[in-house]
């Protein structure tokens, strides 16, 4: 693995985006051996989640405060209020990201990853401008039966609830990234041939 690492010309940061039990934190422990910096602290790993999710708590913390001022929890599958952004929870989440930004990442590669990043790619597009940093971004996709399957079996949800919960995050990561700098990878092609999708990421 050490024969392969990405580069990068000035500070970029990746941004993982999937739903969650997509394969996100798989892939995010790839890049991180490929030489994207994930910070600290990490979340620490979880009988769910044994290998570690790869999270960054801070950036984590953002996107919970955020999305509890909003009246809202990571399983919502409501749209985002109109002009969040501009709302004083959203100013206040862009302040923080934006420190976290300055702090944490301010040089060489890095990367983040949090499901709920999904819902809030122009929160952290914002941030990285005020940062210097480009933001690139990596959104993982995996059958969406299988998710279901795994949030059934992990949290009691409803097989609707998950299907709609898949369409909003896949959907509003879609949306949010259609003029960024993106690349879209299937989880299966990680487990199938991680060198050749990584190589096509980079």
């Amino acid at each position: 693995m050490a024969e392969q690492t990405i580069q990068t010309h000035r500070p970029a940061c990746i941004f993982v985006l999937g739903m969650h039990r997509s394969g996100t934190s798989a892939v995010t422990r790839v890049l991180n051996l490929l030489g994207a910096e994930l910070g600290e602290p990490l979340m620490p790993s979880s009988k769910d989640n044994p290998a570690g999710f790869w999270e960054h708590m801070e950036a984590v913390d953002i996107h919970e405060t955020l999305l509890a001022e909003l009246g809202m929890s990571w399983d919502d599958v409501r749209e985002l209020p109109k002009a969040w952004m501009d709302s004083e929870p959203g100013r206040k989440a862009v302040a923080r990201a934006t420190t976290l930004m300055k702090g944490e990442w301010a040089r060489g590669l890095s990367s983040i990853k949090d499901p709920r990043l999904c819902r809030f790619v122009p929160l952290w597009s914002e941030a990285c401008a005020n940062a210097d940093v480009d933001a690139r971004y990596l959104i993982v996709l995996r059958n969406p039966q299988e998710v279901v399957r795994s949030l059934s079996a992990r949290n009691a949800m409803p097989a609707a609830v998950a299907d709609l919960l898949w369409v909003r995050y896949v959907g509003d990561a879609l949306t949010a990234t259609a003029d960024q700098r993106r690349s879209i990878m299937h989880y299966v092609e990680l487990l199938d041939d991680w060198p050749a999708v990584m190589k096509r990421v980079e």
